[in-house]
C-alpha cells in the first residue's frame, strides 16, 4: 500500500511534531537515522560526512527512502542537533541559581566537546527543538531565580550560551589540521606563542607578556582547559549577580 509522505504546512513547521509512517518492513525510523547520521558527524564532520545517499548506504537503503521520514538534509540537522541537545542531563536546581547555571552549561561544554563538529554550527542555526526548549527554560527559570526580569533573563541566557559555544569553538577549531603538520596540539601551541612573542615583543608589549605567560604555563590539558572555562563562567555569573 503506497505511503503518503507527511506534508509541511509551511516552511518552518517543526520537523519534530509528528513521525511520518513508514512500511512496516524497511527497517527504518526516524530515531535511527537521526543516531546513525549523529555517529556519521561525529566521525567526518557534518559538512564532509553526511550526505543523504552516504547515510542511506549506511543504513542499507536508498536516498528516497529517507525522505519518507525527513524532508532534506537540512531538516536532518535539525533533528540531529535536537537529539544532541538531549544528551544534556539537567542538574537538580539547589538554593544557589549561580551554581545551577555552573552545573548545566558545564555539562553543554562537555555534550559540545563529545561533538566537536557541532559548535560552530549552533551560533548560526538556532535550535528551538523539544530538547532545547527544556534546557533553556530550565536556565531561564534559574536565572529568575536570582532576581533577573523576564527580559534581562534572556539576554543573559544569550550570552552565557554564547560563551560555552565560543569558547569550545576555541578550544577544538586548533586541532582541526594538526595532523597534517606531524605535530600535537601542544607543540603547535608551544610554537605558535614562541613565534608570535618574538613578532609582537617591541610593538604590542602587553600581549607578548600575555603568550609569554601562558608558554610558562604546564602543557594544555583537558583540566586546565576546563578549568578556565569556569573561571569565565563564574565571572560572567558575579556580574549578572552584581545588577
Amino acid at each position: 500500500m503506497p505511503r503518503a509522505r507527511l506534508a509541511r504546512k509551511h516552511p518552518f513547521d517543526a520537523p519534530w511534531r509528528a513521525e511520518p509512517a513508514g512500511s512496516s518492513n524497511d527497517g527504518l525510523n526516524r530515531d535511527r537515522i537521526v543516531k546513525v547520521a549523529m555517529e556519521m558527524a561525529d566521525a567526518d564532520g557534518w559538512e564532509s560526512g553526511v550526505s543523504m545517499r552516504r547515510l542511506a548506504t549506511r543504513l542499507g537503503s536508498t536516498p528516497m527512502a529517507l525522505y519518507w521520514y525527513v524532508a532534506d538534509r537540512s531538516e536532518l540537522l535539525d533533528l540531529v542537533l535536537d537529539a544532541v541537545e538531549g544528551e544534556v542531563s539537567l542538574p537538580v536546581a539547589g538554593d544557589d541559581w549561580r551554581e545551577d547555571l555552573q552545573a548545566l552549561f558545564g555539562e553543554l561544554r562537555t555534550v559540545l566537546l563529545r561533538h566537536t563538529w557541532l559548535a560552530p554550527l549552533v551560533s548560526t542555526r538556532p535550535n528551538r527543538g523539544p530538547n532545547a526548549v527544556r534546557s533553556i527554560d530550565w536556565a531561564l527559570g534559574a536565572l529568575r531565580r536570582g532576581g533577573l526580569s523576564v527580559l534581562d533573563a534572556w539576554v543573559a541566557f544569550e550570552v552565557l550560551v554564547r560563551y560555552v559555544v565560543g569558547s569550545v569553538v576555541d578550544e577544538v577549531g586548533p586541532l582541526v589540521d594538526l595532523g597534517r603538520l606531524g605535530m600535537d596540539a601542544e607543540q603547535a601551541a608551544d610554537l605558535m606563542r614562541a613565534h608570535l612573542e618574538a613578532e609582537s615583543a617591541e610593538r604590542f608589549p602587553f600581549y607578548a607578556a600575555a603568550l609569554r605567560e601562558m608558554r610558562l604555563q604546564p602543557r594544555a590539558s583537558a583540566e586546565a582547559e576546563q578549568d578556565a572555562f569556569r573561571r569565565g563562567l563564574s565571572w560572567l555569573l558575579a556580574g549578572l549577580d552584581r545588577n
